[in-house]
C-alpha cells in the first residue's frame, strides 16, 4: 500500500515485503478457487430447462404424423425453416441444427428418422443462445430432442 512520503512506518521494510509477498500468493489462490467452485459443466451439455414453447412428446403424439420432422411442420413449423442473414458484404441463411439428447444430430431433415414414440421433449434454441452455449456454426438456431430412452 503506498505510503505518504511524511508518515514513517514502524514495521521494517522486511516485514513489508512478506506481506506483499503472502497478497501476490493469496489473490491467485481466491480466484482459482472461485472458479473450482462453478456448478457442474458435465450436465449442461445433457440437459437443459426448457422453454415454454416447448413441444412435449405427448403434445407430438396428438399429431397425426409418423415423424418428428411431419409433427414439427404442423405444430412449430418456423423451428424447421433455414434463418436468411445478410450483411452489407454477403448474404448467406442457416438451418437450425438438430441436438439429440445434447449430442450435434445433423440438420432438420434428420428429425425425419425419429419416431414421435421415442421423443420426450422437443424444443428450440435461437442462434444466439446457441452461440452463446455451443460456438459458432448456430446461426439458424438449434432443435433440441429429448428422448425417452
Amino acid at each position: 500500500f503506498p505510503e505518504s512520503p511524511n508518515v514513517m512506518c514502524a514495521a521494517p521494510a522486511s516485514h513489508r515485503c512478506s506481506r506483499f509477498a503472502t497478497l501476490i500468493v493469496l489473490f491467485p489462490m481466491a480466484f482459482a478457487s472461485a472458479g473450482c467452485a462453478s456448478s457442474d459443466t458435465s450436465r449442461a451439455s445433457t440437459s437443459r430447462s426448457a422453454s415454454p414453447g416447448a413441444v412435449t412428446g405427448e403434445e407430438l403424439r396428438q399429431v397425426p404424423a409418423s415423424n418428428a420432422y411431419e409433427a414439427l411442420e404442423r405444430l412449430r413449423p418456423i423451428w424447421i425453416l433455414p434463418r436468411p442473414r445478410s450483411s452489407l458484404a454477403f448474404s448467406f441463411s442457416g438451418s437450425p441444427v438438430v441436438y439429440l439428447s445434447g449430442v450435434p444430430h445433423g440438420a432438420a431433415s434428420t428429425l425425419r428418422g425419429i419416431e414421435i414414440n421415442e421423443v420426450l421433449l422437443i424444443d428450440f434454441m435461437t442462434a444466439i443462445d446457441a452461440g452463446i452455449r455451443y460456438g459458432t456454426g448456430h446461426s439458424g438456431g438449434i432443435i433440441w430432442v429429448e428422448l425417452r430412452w
